[in-house]
């Protein structure tokens, strides 16, 4: 009897050193790479895991976000799936990246939630996030979980690929005003060209002839000046310094917030 409990106090503690260090692997897997998979719940096979990592890694490399899959079969009612994940989940992943799009799945109550933090969450508008929601909701219906974490991804990569106004707003305004209104600058450069030269050909047309020429007048340096205006011109510049100083941020509050839907 003795022998027998020693035995089951050795196996236990062995199963206890196996989860830890199942758990810190996980944890530097979450920390250290562009997503993470956090089948708490168990809805995937382990092929589509494998083919789950080779998605999101692309995904990740392209956008620059952390993809973030979640399931859980906790049987919750809450008014907003979205706020609960946000705070019970995200909010407590401190090794998370702040621009990351979380997808939760929930098979004990066969529904799901998705949001996007920092500067992630401005690829996605009311539009958008209707339009996804309805599109997971089909999948979820059909119990299809995996292909509910494909279409996520591959969506929030297509979004990230036809970035919104306001995303490209945040780029810069420089290149959002050049990008929607190169037109606008074509036509101005165009009149602003014709006109210049109109101009020019109607103030000199005549130069040369009739012995019309005056230097005085056309010329801005003023050739028959003993002084050129530009050798004696006195100029001054100064250098302008900018602080690109940045401060750092916390999860919700450092990112404004999510933007996101149930469904």
């Amino acid at each position: 009897m003795i022998n027998t409990a020693k035995r089951l106090s050795a196996l236990a503690l062995a199963l206890m050193l196996i989860l830890g260090s199942v758990t810190l692997c996980f944890a530097e897997t979450a920390s250290n790479s562009g997503y993470v998979i956090d089948d708490t719940a168990g809805l995937f096979e382990k092929d589509e895991v494998e083919l789950l990592k080779t998605r999101l890694e692309n995904a990740s490399k392209q956008t620059g976000w952390q993809f973030i899959i979640h399931t859980d079969n906790s049987k919750i009612t809450v008014d907003s799936l979205r706020d609960f994940y946000v705070e019970s989940y995200y909010e407590k992943h401190k090794e998370f990246s702040d621009n990351a799009v979380v997808l939760v799945i929930n098979s004990a109550i066969n529904r799901g939630t998705y949001f996007a933090m920092g500067e992630a969450k401005y690829a996605l508008n009311d539009g958008r996030v209707n339009e996804l929601s309805i599109k997971l909701k089909v999948d979820m219906d059909k119990k299809a979980y995996y292909q509910t974490a494909v279409d996520f991804t591959d969506r929030m990569v297509g979004y990230y690929n036809k970035p919104t106004a306001e995303a490209e707003k945040r780029e810069g305004k420089l290149v959002y005003v050049l990008k929607h209104y190169w037109w606008l600058f074509a036509i101005i450069a165009v009149v602003a060209g014709g006109a210049t030269f109109g101009i020019t050909a109607g103030k000199y047309k005549y130069n040369g002839k009739f012995n019309t020429y005056d230097l005085n007048a056309n010329s801005e340096t003023m050739l028959d000046l003993k002084q050129d205006m530009f050798v004696t011109k006195h100029t001054t510049s100064r250098v302008i310094q900018t602080n690109s100083g940045s401060s750092g941020s916390s999860h919700s509050s450092g990112s404004g917030g999510s933007r996101g839907g149930d469904f």
